[in-house]
């Protein structure tokens, strides 16, 4: 399994999201900045942030998306991840791709002479 980063990928919402959806769309040409991802060929995902004018926040996973698409495809339960809740978002809400808690904690880390924690 792999988590998938980039450097400041960024952009905003082209329509509408609400809490069903599970496409997001951006803005015409912008999905370029965010990397591909494909959770069923190479097991492959990464934790987007939704972020609106009113500082409400919510963390989705995005399983599928090509470079070359403004498109997203989330995971059925990819929605309010985090301790953050689905909610409705509105055009021009902020998407990001943010480095998250989860993602911190899944990476091993050293304890004195010990090695603990991880996804692996």
């Amino acid at each position: 399994m792999a988590r998938i980063f980039a450097n400041n990928a960024t952009t905003t919402l082209a329509k509408a999201l609400e809490i069903a959806d599970r496409t997001i769309t951006v803005a015409q040409g912008t999905g370029g900045v965010f990397p591909a991802v494909d959770f069923t060929g190479a097991n492959e995902w990464m934790d987007m942030t939704l972020e609106d004018v009113n500082g409400q926040i919510e963390i989705v996973r995005c399983i599928l998306h090509d470079p070359g698409s403004d498109d997203f495809t989330l995971a059925s339960d990819g929605r309010g991840l985090e301790n953050t809740s689905a909610a409705d978002f509105n055009t021009g809400t902020r998407v990001e791709l943010r480095l998250t808690a989860a993602a911190l904690n899944g990476w091993l880390q050293k304890d004195g002479d010990v090695i603990d924690g991880g996804d692996v």
